[in-house]
C-alpha cells in the first residue's frame, strides 16, 4: 500500500560548509543519517514489533553507518549509498526502500528460479543472444563468472535484501543475478563473465563468454572530502528537488526495465508464467489489462481463470474488472485467482476487487498507525472536504458512483468521518502510535450491489506477494473464502510513507513503513506473511515440464 508524503521533512538539512561545488564531506553525510533517524523515530510504525521479533535497534543500526563513515580511507558516494541501504535493510522489511538517482544498469539475457541450492533457466531473451548459443529453459546454470551459482545469491541476499523471508528474498537475488541497477543501489557490472549451463535434454556442460548490456551513468557522483576549508554554508534550493522533478527519472528507469525482457516470471505481469489450465473456450482480449479464460478441466467442468498482476488499477479497469467477474459468474463452476508475483498497491483497489468476490460482509484487518502532524492534517482536510456531504446524493457527487469499485454510499462517508476524528482524539490522548483502527473506518468489505462472483475459488500465492499482495490473501484467508495453494506471502504488513530529503549524496527519496497491519487471530502480516492452505511448492520438473505438476496440483484442488 502506498502513501506519499505531500511535502520534505520538516526541516531541510543544513549542509556543512563545502570546499567546491563538486565535494561532500563526511559531516554531510553523517548530517543525512541523522536526520534519516528522526524519520524512524518519528514515523516507523513497526518500531516495537521488529524490537521483539527481530532485535531490532534504531540507535545501535545507526551507529555502525556512522562508524563505516568515520573509518572509511576510501569513501565514495556509492560506498556511503550502500552503507545506507544495510541500515535500511536491518529492519527485515520490504516496505522499507532507499532509491538514487542513478541511470546506470546492465542485464544479462537470461533468468534463472532455485530449487535447493541449484539454479534453473527459466527464460532466455534469444534476440539479445542470437545464434550459437544453445540456452534452453530448464537447463541448470552450474557456474557463473568462475563461482558456484549459490554463493553468488548468498551475496545477493545480504547485500541487496532485508533477510526477512527466506523464499522471498532468494527470489529477489535470482533477479538482481542477471540484471542490476543504480536506482537501486546495486554494484552494476559491465565486464564480460563465463557462465556454464549443464543440458536438461543430453547433460552436456556448454560454456559461453557473455557481457553485460550495460547502460552507463548520467548522473556522476561528487568527489567527497575529510573537512571543508571553505567557510560559507551552502543550503539546497528546495525548489529544485520537488518529486515532479525526480518522477521523470523513475519512469525513464522503469521504461528501460520494461523493454529488457516479456518474462511471465517478472513482478506484476499481465501474464502468469502458468500455462493454460485446460482447453480454454473464452478469453479476455490481450487489450483488457486481466489476463483471464473460462476453460474445460479433466472433468469436462467449466473452470475460470483469473490473473490479477498489482492492485493499482485506475476507475476504468476497475469497471472491466467487474466485467470479468459477470462472465465468470455466469459461466464458471469454480475459480483459479492467480496473484503470483503480485506488487501490491491500492488497499481500497483490493477491498473493490474483494467485493465482487463474495456474497457475504468480509471483515477487513485492523491496523496501527504512527501519528504525526502530517496525518492530522489529513483528518482536518478529509472532514473539511466532507462537511457538506449531507445525503448519498451529495457523496456521490463528490466521489462518482464507485470509488476504485467500491459503492459510495452515505455510510462510507461516515466511516471515513469517524475515522478522521479517531485520529484527532488519538493525538490529543498522546497516542501517536494508535490504538487498533480500521483505515479510513472500513471494518467491513460489502458485497458488491451488482457483481459477485459465489462459487469456490482457489487463490495461488507466493513469496514474491507484497503489500497489498499480503492483505487480499489475508482477507479472503480470515473470511475463510477461498483456498490459498502455494508458498506463504512476504510479509509487507502496512502501507508506505514516503519521503524526500535534500541532498547531493544522490538519494532520491525513501520509504518507510507507516501502520502495522493485525490479521483476525491478533497476528501482525509484516514478516509472518500469509501461509497457504494447502503447500505447493515449484520442483525442477516444473520448470522443465511447463509447470505440469502445479497445474496438477491445480485440478486436485
Amino acid at each position: 500500500m502506498i502513501r506519499w508524503s505531500s511535502a520534505f521533512l520538516a526541516t531541510l538539512i543544513a549542509f556543512a560548509p563545502l570546499h567546491g561545488d563538486n565535494e561532500i564531506t563526511k559531516d554531510e553525510m553523517i548530517g543525512f543519517m541523522d536526520s534519516v533517524k528522526c524519520l524512524f523515530e518519528g514515523r516507523y510504525a513497526p518500531n516495537q514489533w521488529k524490537q521483539g521479533y527481530c532485535q531490532w535497534d534504531c540507535s545501535r543500526e545507526m551507529e555502525k553507518v556512522k562508524s563505516e563513515i568515520h573509518q572509511s580511507q576510501d569513501l565514495t558516494v556509492k560506498g556511503f549509498q550502500r552503507s545506507l541501504r544495510k541500515f535500511f535493510n536491518s529492519t527485515k522489511d520490504y516496505h522499507v526502500n532507499v532509491a538514487y538517482h542513478s541511470t546506470e544498469w546492465a542485464m544479462l539475457p537470461f533468468r534463472v528460479k532455485g530449487i535447493g541450492n541449484r539454479y534453473y533457466i527459466t527464460y532466455v531473451d534469444d534476440d539479445k543472444l542470437g545464434d550459437g548459443f544453445n540456452i534452453e529453459v530448464g537447463d541448470e546454470l552450474v557456474n557463473f563468472g568462475g563461482e558456484n551459482p549459490h554463493d553468488v545469491i548468498l551475496g545477493l541476499i545480504e547485500s541487496s535484501t532485508p533477510s526477512a523471508t527466506d523464499e522471498t528474498d532468494r527470489s529477489i537475488a535470482e533477479v538482481k543475478l542477471t540484471l542490476r541497477s543504480g536506482w537501486s543501489g546495486d554494484v552494476v557490472p559491465r565486464d564480460p563473465l563465463t557462465v556454464t549451463f549443464q543440458s536438461k535434454e543430453t547433460g552436456s556442460l556448454n560454456t559461453y563468454q557473455l557481457i553485460w548490456d550495460y547502460h552507463p551513468e548520467a548522473v556522476p557522483d561528487c568527489q567527497i572530502v575529510e573537512k571543508a576549508t571553505n567557510q560559507l554554508p551552502k543550503l539546497f534550493d528546495a525548489e529544485k528537488m520537488k518529486m515532479d522533478r525526480a518522477f521523470p527519472l523513475a519512469t525513464n528507469i522503469k521504461k528501460c526495465q520494461m523493454k529488457m525482457t516479456q518474462d511471465p516470471n517478472e513482478f506484476g505481469e499481465r501474464v502468469s508464467f502458468l500455462p493454460r489450465l485446460g482447453e480454454v473456450i473464452w478469453s479476455t482480449p490481450e487489450s483488457n489489462p486481466f489476463d483471464a479464460y473460462l476453460y474445460y478441466d479433466e472433468d469436462h467442468r467449466v473452470m475460470g481463470y483469473l490473473r490479477i498482476p498489482h492492485y493499482m488499477f485506475d476507475e476504468d479497469e476497475v469497471a472491466q474488472f467487474a466485467e470479468v467477474i459477470e462472465v465468470l459468474q455466469e459461466n464458471a463452476d469454480a475459480l483459479v485467482l492467480d496473484q503470483l508475483n503480485n506488487t501490491g498497491g491500492n488497499l481500497f483497489i483490493a477491498y473493490g476487487f474483494a467485493s465482487m468476490l463474495t456474497d457475504k460482509p468480509l471483515v477487513t484487518p485492523k491496523e496501527h498507525m504512527l501519528l504525526s502532524q502530517y496525518e492530522l492534517m489529513d483528518a482536518f482536510m478529509i472532514l473539511d472536504a466532507l462537511d457538506w456531504v449531507q445525503s448519498a446524493e451529495d457523496a456521490k457527487n463528490l466521489f462518482g458512483e464507485t470509488f476504485f469499485g467500491n459503492p459510495v454510499t452515505y455510510q462510507m462517508i461516515l466511516f471515513i468521518r469517524e475515522y478522521c476524528r479517531f485520529l484527532q482524539d488519538q493525538w490529543i490522548q498522546g497516542k501517536y502510535y494508535t490504538d487498533l483502527t480500521h483505515i479510513f473506518g472500513i471494518d467491513h468489505v460489502n458485497p458488491h450491489p451488482k457483481v459477485r462472483f459465489t462459487k469456490p475459488i482457489v487463490m495461488l500465492i507466493n513469496g514474491l506477494d507484497f503489500s497489498c499482495g499480503d492483505f487480499f490473501p489475508a482477507i479472503m484467508q480470515d473470511n475463510k473464502r477461498v483456498t490459498l495453494l502455494g508458498t506463504r506471502t512476504a510479509g509487507a504488513g502496512g502501507f508506505v510513507v514516503g519521503h524526500q530529503i535534500a541532498n547531493r549524496l544522490g538519494i532520491y527519496y525513501m520509504t518507510i513503513t507507516g501502520s502495522l497491519g493485525i490479521r483476525l487471530n491478533g497476528q501482525p502480516i509484516e514478516n509472518l506473511g500469509v501461509q497457504p492452505d494447502i503447500v505447493n511448492e515449484l520442483t525442477v520438473e516444473d520448470i522443465s515440464g511447463n509447470y505440469q505438476n502445479y497445474v496438477k496440483k491445480i485440478h486436485e484442488t
